[in-house]
C-alpha cells in the first residue's frame, strides 16, 4: 500500500501454505512474512523493490511448527538491529522467538509456555 493505494495483487514464489500468512512492514516500503508451509516446516519471504522473493526455509535443518508463526519489523540500532522478529510454535508446546540480523535467522530461543499453540508479537513503530 503506497499513498492509500494497495498495488496489485503480488506472488510470492514457491509459498504454499494452507495456514494464515503473517506480515510486517519494513523501513523504505519493503515487507516480511512468514507462514507454515503445506509441509508444516517454516518458511518466509521479503518484499523488496516491487516484487516478492522466493519463500525460503527459516532455517537448515528447517524446523516444524504447529501453527501458524508471528512476525514483526525488528527492533535495536546499529550493527545489532534486526530486521524481523519471529514467534513460533512447535510440537514440544512452547514458544521460540528469533531475529533476522544481516540476512540471518539467529538460532530460535525458548521464551516460555506450555502446551502452547499461538503466538502474537509487536514491536514499537
Amino acid at each position: 500500500r503506497n499513498n492509500s493505494v494497495w498495488s496489485a495483487a503480488g506472488l510470492v514464489p514457491s509459498a504454499f501454505t494452507a495456514d494464515r500468512v503473517t506480515v510486517a512492514a519494513l523501513p523504505g516500503g519493503g515487507a516480511i512474512l512468514a507462514f507454515r508451509g503445506t509441509d508444516g516446516f517454516l518458511y518466509y519471504a521479503q518484499y523488496s523493490g516491487g516484487a516478492w522473493s522466493a519463500a525460503a526455509a527459516f532455517s537448515a535443518p528447517n524446523v516444524a511448527v504447529t501453527a501458524s508463526p508471528a512476525i514483526a519489523r525488528g527492533v535495536g540500532s546499529g550493527a545489532s538491529a534486526a530486521t524481523a522478529e519471529l514467534a513460533f510454535t512447535m510440537a514440544d508446546g512452547k514458544v521460540y522467538a528469533s531475529r533476522l540480523v544481516g540476512g540471518i535467522w539467529a538460532a530460535p530461543l525458548v521464551v516460555g509456555g506450555a502446551n502452547m499453540n499461538r503466538v502474537a508479537i509487536a514491536s514499537a513503530p
